[in-house]
């Protein structure tokens, strides 16, 4: 699909289609809750029914809003989640740049066929699933992982910056591409197990899904951003731009988290 139509339309379809995604998921989510709370009567069922949709509707926003507001309380109260969400935000504004500038690259500074985009995906599956088998002993406790965080980062971004400084030699380009999806699988990895142990158990799904929705932001921004800027500085200065992005995310780990003192779990 990316090869026939422009990045931004490419990333409207891709946006929307994660929307449904979420909606399903959010639909069953709700159902399945409520089938845990269901009353075993047939009076109570139809009781529980009789309730009119906008009283509904009006119960789960009022819940949603105050558990939504305890969620940001606890992440700006405890600093390593807010320092993790900023390092989502910028890690997730970079592979916006990086997913839909991608087709463009390829084309205007491999030049490149189309089946080569094709391949630097293949490749980077590849990467990403040795990456995936390389995190176990980054992330092996709370400790490791957060030192771990800030290299990894950091190793992303050089590797990305490689890529976007191969110019038409395709073996860099695809060592480089490698490289990079290798080290930002481990990032992933580690910043989704630190957001776990690093939040209440009460409030573990909605501390996730909260930093996960300022990385979508981020996404959103990046992806968005990717046509104008390449029109503006070119495609190769806005894949440096996404490299720069996990450099600061790293750098920025480094800076923060690693000064906090926690616990070997």
């Amino acid at each position: 699909m990316l090869t026939n139509f422009n990045s931004v339309a490419a990333f409207a379809v891709a946006a929307f289609g994660s929307l449904i995604a979420a909606s399903l998921d959010g639909c069953y989510s709700h159902e399945e809750h409520n089938s845990k709370r269901a009353v075993d009567s047939h009076n109570g069922f139809r009781e529980s029914h009789s309730i009119s949709f906008w009283v509904k509707l009006k119960g789960i926003i009022s819940s949603t809003t105050i558990r939504l507001k305890n969620v940001l309380d606890l992440i700006k109260k405890e600093r390593l989640l807010a320092a993790l969400s900023i390092v989502v935000l910028a890690l997730w504004f970079g592979l916006g740049l990086q997913e839909t500038l991608l087709v463009v690259f390829t084309r205007t500074v491999l030049h490149a066929p189309n089946s080569v985009y094709g391949y630097l995906n293949t490749i980077g599956s590849i990467g990403a699933l040795i990456g995936a088998a390389l995190a176990a002993p980054f992330s092996s406790n709370t400790r490791s992982a957060i030192k771990s965080l800030p290299m990894s980062l950091i190793a992303s971004g050089i590797a990305f910056c490689a890529f976007a400084l191969s110019g038409q030699s395709l073996i860099f380009a695809f060592c480089s591409f490698f490289v990079f999806s290798l080290f930002y699988t481990i990032v992933n990895v580690i910043e989704e197990l630190l957001e776990q142990v690093l939040s209440p158990n009460e409030y573990r799904a909605s501390v996730m899904s909260t930093i996960g929705a300022v990385g979508t932001v981020g996404y959103l921004i990046g992806g968005s951003l990717t046509g104008w800027l390449s029109d503006l500085v070119g495609p190769t200065n806005t894949a440096i731009l996404a490299a720069v992005s996990l450099i600061g995310a790293g750098i920025f780990a480094g800076l923060t988290m690693l000064r906090y003192r926690v616990e070997k779990v």
